[in-house]
């Protein structure tokens, strides 16, 4: 079919064929699939190679089946992402592999696009120093890009800077601006991945280079960058509408990117926002609908989201999941960091102890490299930040403390407010509770200063779980763990008698028996003088929770949790009576018994008054949880 047409397209990427015939609808379709390629249109791309591959398919035509097989893998060699349409990318290449094209450029282009969809960049490097020595720039500029793509993750700096530089090189000396916009592009993402101060200078030349608003892999990249950079900057409402612009204009031009950079930078969003239980539902959907490092870094996220929400078990089976059941078989692609981040803040959650300990070993070696993911699309801060909440995890406060201090700073020279507003805030729980108390405050202060300024929402700062509470004891501290929260004390009285009300939950235990049982908060010598069995203002809360119970009891349409409030209200009652003696007056007290009651009573303060400068969550928790008095409880739920 002879079709009147335009000139066909030349461009970096694909050559044009013309057999001698004139244009015809293989020189056409090829013509109109690279042209838009070229300018950034994936989307619009695909249907033109379709028709040149069928075409070239059934005219026999080796090197233009080559070419729009290659061109369907669009610049980044990816295609449609999903499972049909890989398989069916694959199929196309190895059907254009054997129908043998006489080019040898085009023949290594081939075997570079195999090689890179197996993950391994080893054999797409060879290729590309093959061309390079062969003199086929089309087919070194097009594996380099390949090789480079695939060398994301932390493993890889060095080699990914000397390919970036060598296309930036490859560009200037052949006077090709869309080869030097690749190099450029490339160098970016590196320095962003290493957290290197040259970062910033390397944006704004890639930004002079061409339009950021083009939807080329550099326009692309530099927008991803700029959500990355709102968040850093704290403008998170502004960095999720931007997201969502971005993945829209990505879904239009075939992007094979896009749905993967939003839902990273849409889930960075919501974290800082406290709102990442929110996405629940749509992470379960692309956990079960991707594949490889894409899956793991969103079943990653997942456990920490479904943790967050509570469902703690649904949590423990989304880490278990992770790189097929070990974690160190993760890919170390450009995902990987997300998915570390995330497999830490998880197992911080459900307190995982192994899981922390092998992520820490994983990590340790990248500690000085900030958080990177996606290239540039997301960053979540210093590495130093996740191996100190692992440490914390792993009841090692001292190491947690160290790498913490180091996470602030590097936070800080990053200028990633929301990562230095968290920061702060678990280095105040990681401090000793004794010696470091006063800083402890301080940085808990500056961090809700810093969180409401860019609408963050800190780890403890919303209500803490109403089950979960466990007391680990090591020498003379204990480690206090609720949720995501955790906190050192100082053995005492008083942290024995919440220890043993935690681990006999919802059951009443005398407080004589607690004394008897931890050895006593009194000699047995002369008995002091009466005291009233409640002061007054102890009466005044009891009297206080009273009003609120009586008012919850008449509006709650739950009957368990009507039952739940009448039997506290009942004991409630029970104590304000025993407090009472004739005509209403205090009663007073000289038994054994009612000295055991406010022995006890006070030590239990005095203990959550310690664990309040360490952690006020937890601290808060126990408050509404732990009755104390005749007879003492700590109720899981209220």
């Amino acid at each position: 079919m002879t079709m009147v047409t335009e000139p066909a397209a030349t461009g970096p990427f694909l050559s044009t064929v013309d057999d001698g015939t004139g244009p015809d609808e293989l020189t056409w379709a090829l013509g109109k699939g690279e042209r838009a390629l070229a300018a950034g249109d994936p989307a619009a791309s695909r249907p033109w190679f379709v028709i040149a591959y069928q075409a070239a398919g059934e005219r026999g035509d080796a090197a233009a089946m080559a070419r729009a097989a290659l061109g369907l893998g669009g610049v980044w060699g990816t295609g449609d992402r999903s499972t049909t349409g890989a398989a069916l990318q694959r199929s196309r290449l190895r059907r254009a592999l054997d129908a043998r094209p006489a080019d040898p450029s085009l023949v290594r282009r081939l075997r570079g696009r195999l090689a890179a969809d197996r993950g391994d960049p080893g054999p797409v490097l060879d290729l590309a120093r093959e061309a390079r020595a062969a003199g086929d720039h089309e087919a070194w500029v097009d594996l380099a890009g390949l090789a480079h793509h695939r060398m994301l993750g932390p493993d890889h700096a060095a080699g990914r800077h000397r390919l970036a530089l060598d296309l930036v090189a490859e560009g200037a000396h052949t006077g090709r601006p869309a080869v030097q916009r690749l190099g450029l592009m490339w160098r970016t993402v590196d320095l962003l991945l290493d957290g290197d101060p040259r970062a910033d200078a390397a944006l704004a030349e890639l930004r002079a280079s061409g339009p950021s608003d083009r939807h080329d892999a550099a326009g692309t990249v530099v927008r991803a960058v700029d959500v990355m950079l709102g968040v850093r900057a704290g403008r998170l409402a502004w960095a999720g509408d931007e997201a969502d612009r971005l993945a829209r204009a990505g879904v239009a031009a075939g992007d094979p990117h896009a749905p993967r950079w939003h839902a990273s930078q849409v889930l960075a969003v919501r974290w800082y926002q406290g709102r990442l239980g929110d996405t629940v539902p749509r992470l379960t959907e692309l956990a079960a609908s991707g594949s490889g490092d894409d899956r793991d870094a969103v079943t990653a996220v997942l456990a920490v989201a479904t943790a967050l929400a509570g469902d703690h078990r649904r949590a423990a089976g989304a880490l278990a999941r992770l790189g097929g059941g070990d974690l160190g078989r993760v890919s170390r692609t450009g995902t990987w960091p997300l998915t570390l981040y995330a497999a830490v803040e998880a197992a911080a959650l459900l307190g995982d102890v192994e899981t922390s300990r092998t992520a820490y070993d994983l990590l340790l070696p990248f500690a000085d490299r900030p958080m990177v993911a996606s290239l540039g699309a997301v960053c979540l801060g210093s590495t130093h930040h996740a191996l100190g909440v692992a440490a914390m995890t792993l009841g090692r406060p001292g190491v947690a403390v160290t790498h913490l201090r180091r996470a602030l700073r590097a936070n800080l020279a990053l200028e990633h407010w929301p990562a230095v507003a968290m920061t702060r805030w678990r280095l105040a729980e990681a401090l000793d509770p004794v010696d470091g108390p006063e800083e402890a405050a301080a940085l808990r202060t500056t961090a809700r200063q810093e969180a409401d300024e860019i609408g963050l929402r800190l780890p403890d700062s919303g209500p803490p779980p109403r089950s979960g509470l466990s007391w680990r004891r090591g020498g003379t501290h204990w480690t206090v763990t609720l949720g995501g929260r955790t906190a050192h004390v100082r053995d005492g009285r008083g942290v024995r008698y919440l220890a043993v009300l935690t681990a006999n939950a919802d059951r009443e235990i005398l407080a004589a028996t607690l004394v008897s049982g931890l050895a006593g908060d009194w000699d047995g010598g002369t008995p002091p003088a009466p005291q009233p069995v409640l002061d007054d203002v102890a009466r005044r809360r009891y009297q206080a929770r009273l009003a609120e119970l009586t008012e919850a009891i008449e509006t709650t349409g739950d009957v368990d949790r009507h039952d739940r409030l009448t039997h506290e209200r009942e004991w409630l009652l029970r104590e304000l009576a025993t407090a009472a003696g004739f005509g209403g007056r205090a009663k007073t007290f000289v038994t054994n018994e009612e000295r055991a009651r406010i022995a006890v009573g006070k030590a239990i303060r005095r203990a959550i008054g310690q664990l309040d400068r360490v952690c006020a969550d937890i601290a808060g928790h126990l408050r509404e949880h732990v009755r104390t008095g005749r007879y003492c409880v700590y109720l899981t739920d209220l």
